[in-house]
């Protein structure tokens, strides 16, 4: 993480002061959130926005201090760094250490700047490092627990299918048409279920899956084949490609991903609307790749297109949209780590995923970027 992606929420009852601090943070790279000060807006900021270090003043508005803001924010799951800025040091310091925090600093901070630059710096860095353990225990959890799912999927599938197959070519003749249908989307959604088992297998036992070249209309075709199944209120879509459309990766996982996109796009429109799949051989200068994500070098590439005619994304979920544990469906919705995965594999693929266009009450476009492939004629 850049230091322009660590948010950092200055708690000061002196709105110069607060201004100070956020006009330093901002020279020195980090992003200031709105700061607060009061405990009470210390606490909600903190639920609502995530700082990843706060900068707190012990003598607050109102009848909290920020020693008792940051009690709070502890048992209420904050494990961010706090550094506690004030000018009544000795009395406070024994409380605040009952609490916990990485820093403790005198006002005034005029002349101390490069010791308050270091603080920072080092407490971001401690942070990340603690979130990176945390990461890789839950990652060893999540290892072990879908271990068992997937046993159970395994054990679970051949019956589900078994009786499809079974209510599918018994007594055909006295069903509608629809109930036909119904029972041929179930078979087909247990099917891709299977795909998905026996696509992760592999990598929970250590394996590693072979990239191959992939045709971009086969696995747009898949995609949109899947979702006009489901729904009759929205309308799915396909542009074909102009020209043949190659890129390098894992046929189902690139499938899957996509899926998880439009699933998503098909959740932005309870009412209806119109969901459209789209591939285009593309190529690059210098500076347009720039634009279209930083650090994206010049070259062919292919995009692949998912647009909705959805509710949008709001500017607030489009901060941290593809941040682990993020879910822009709101609590209970979503496992918030969909689009997350989206950028992790399409990144190690070598390719680019620029933040979507979106207009709240209109819709929201997501594009990908992958390496063209060139493929011999005949192949």
């Amino acid at each position: 993480m850049n230091a322009q992606q660590h948010r950092v929420l200055v708690v000061e009852n002196d709105p110069p002061t607060a201004m100070k601090f956020e006009s330093v943070l901002r020279e020195w790279g980090y992003q200031p959130l709105e700061s607060a000060a009061s405990a009470e807006e210390a606490i909600a900021r903190t639920m609502r926005e995530h700082p990843h270090l706060i900068l707190m003043d012990i003598k607050l508005r109102g009848d909290l201090d920020g020693i008792q803001a940051a009690q709070a924010i502890r048992e209420a799951g904050g494990h961010m760094p706090i550094v506690f800025i004030t000018g009544y040091g000795e009395e406070y310091l024994s409380r605040a250490c009952q609490v916990g925090f990485f820093g403790f600093m005198d006002k005034p901070i005029d002349d101390r700047i490069p010791v308050l630059k270091e603080t920072v710096r080092t407490a971001l860095e401690h942070y990340e490092y603690q979130q990176g353990l945390l990461a890789a225990e839950r990652v060893r959890s999540i290892g072990y627990l879908a271990a068992g799912m997937l046993h159970t999927m395994n054990n679970l599938l051949p019956v589900c299918s078994g009786f499809l197959e079974a209510l599918q070519n018994k007594h055909q003749n006295e069903r509608s048409v629809e109930e036909q249908k119904w029972i041929c989307i179930a078979s087909r959604t247990a099917s891709k279920a299977k795909e998905l088992v026996e696509h992760v297998a592999p990598l929970l036992r250590g394996g590693s899956r072979e990239l191959s070249e992939i045709k971009c209309d086969s696995l747009l075709d898949t995609v949109t084949q899947f979702m006009g199944q489901l729904s009759s209120i929205v309308a799915v879509e396909r542009t074909p490609c102009s020209e043949p459309c190659f890129i390098r990766g894992e046929f189902t996982q690139m499938e899957l991903l996509l899926l998880d996109l439009c699933f998503n796009a098909h959740k932005a429109m309870p009412t209806g609307g119109k969901l459209t799949l789209a591939a285009e051989r593309c190529s690059f200068d210098p500076k347009a790749a720039e634009e279209i994500h930083k650090g994206m070098p010049a070259g062919e590439y292919v995009c692949i297109e998912v647009a909705d005619t959805g509710c949008g994304i709001t500017p607030e979920q489009m901060k941290r949209l593809f941040e682990r544990g993020e879910s822009n469906w709101g609590s209970g919705k979503g496992h918030g780590i969909g689009l997350w995965l989206l950028k992790q594999v399409i990144t190690d693929l070598g390719g680019y995923v620029p933040d979507p266009k979106s207009v709240v009450g209109k819709g929201t476009t997501f594009r990908i970027y992958l390496p063209a492939v060139r493929v011999a004629t005949g192949t």
